[in-house]
Parts: structure tokens; C-alpha cells; sequence
């Protein structure tokens, strides 16, 4: 989990660069979510659209790789 300690501090950069560091060393898909529901972000760092449908999705309706996003390169997944 990450927080930054103002709004305008990078918190989705030190997410997302940590999230890219982790999908470079591990075997395996990596998966970044972004629990700000209300002002989510993390989507226009990576330049990618945000889909409000997956709020409140329930894993029980499918995989979790069947709402999320590739993004950056490797196996990171937003």
C-alpha cells in the first residue's frame, strides 16, 4: 500500500514504479489496484482508460484477469 502525504505527491508513481520492479523480478502476473474509488488515478499515469464497471465487482463472477488491464510492459496488470 502506498499514500502520499499530500494529493500532489507522486504516490501513483512510487505504486506504479513498484509495481514494474516487481513484474521485471517475478515469475508471474502482477496486478495494480487502484482502492481510491472515489478520484482514481493510476489509469492516466499509465495512459490507459479507467472502467468504472469493475467497482464492485465480485471475483466470484470470474477471474480477476477478466477485468484487468495490461499495462507498461511484462506481466504488470492495472
Amino acid at each position: 500500500m502506498f499514500c502520499g502525504v499530500s494529493q500532489e505527491v507522486g504516490r501513483d508513481g512510487i505504486c506504479a514504479q513498484a509495481g514494474e520492479l516487481l513484474a521485471n523480478l517475478k515469475q508471474g502476473s502482477i496486478c495494480i489496484v487502484d482502492a481510491n474509488v472515489t478520484s482514481p488515478s493510476l489509469h492516466a499515469y499509465f495512459g490507459v482508460e479507467n472502467d468504472p464497471r469493475i467497482i464492485g465487482r465480485d471475483s466470484r463472477i470470474g477471474p480477476v484477469m477478466g477485468f484487468t488491464q495490461q499495462v507498461g510492459r511484462g506481466r504488470l496488470r492495472l
